[in-house]
This record gives C-alpha cells, sequence and structure tokens, in this order.
C-alpha cells in the first residue's frame, strides 16, 4: 500500500478563505481523506492552521519513507506563504530525494496528483 503524506491549509487557516468558505474546504478534505482511503492509499494529512505549524510538518515528513508528498495549491500559490512552501519543499526533497512530489489544484483532485506519480 503506497504511502502519502498530503499538506494543506487547514479551512482555520487566515488564508484558506481566499480558496471557498471554511465549512466547504472542510467537507471537500474530508472527501479527498476518505477517495485516496478508498483507493488503497495509507495517507497521512496534515493540514496547516498557522504559518508555524511548519515545523511540525516538517517533522511529519522526516516520519518515513513516504511514497509521495503531495503539497496542496493552497501553501502554493498564495503569494504571502511564499516562504512555507519553500520551507515544505526543501524539507520534501532531503527528506526524500529519490521520489516523486505531486501538486494537485483543489482538494478535490488529490486522489489524481496521487496517481500520477503512484
Amino acid at each position: 500500500m503506497p504511502s502519502v503524506l498530503v499538506l494543506g491549509l487547514s479551512p482555520k487557516h487566515s488564508k484558506s478563505l481566499q480558496f471557498m468558505p471554511e465549512d466547504r474546504l472542510a467537507q471537500m478534505l474530508q472527501a479527498s481523506e476518505k477517495a485516496l482511503e478508498e483507493a488503497g492509499y495509507d495517507a497521512k494529512c496534515v493540514y496547516l492552521e498557522r504559518d508555524d505549524d511548519v515545523e511540525y510538518a516538517k517533522a511529519t515528513i522526516k516520519e518515513k519513507d513516504w511514497d509521495t508528498i503531495v503539497i496542496g495549491a493552497g501553501i502554493r500559490t498564495i503569494p504571502e506563504l511564499t516562504l512555507v512552501w519553500e520551507t515544505l519543499l526543501n524539507a520534501a526533497h532531503l527528506a526524500l530525494p529519490n521520489k516523486l512530489l505531486c501538486f494537485n489544484s483543489n482538494p478535490a483532485d488529490v486522489l489524481d496528483a496521487v496517481r500520477r506519480v503512484c
């Protein structure tokens, strides 16, 4: 069973409202987690509520030899989160130099992103 780490913004993060209302994002994240599970992936999801949650995310990256890591669109596309994005990308690259990373455009296509690489 391939292992997947999903890193994204929590519906509680102040910047997540740029994408959609909190309740809608929470529903989409839950559906995304269920889709990964039903597809047979061993998935762990870490959603940042604050920018300084990046340290917990970095520790989780080092937790095991993930088959892939998804870094969500919310982290990647909001200019104010560039440092968070850069920190997570570099941590993933250092921890898993021979693994492919994947990227989604919204919570609904996380499974598609994962399937592209494993």
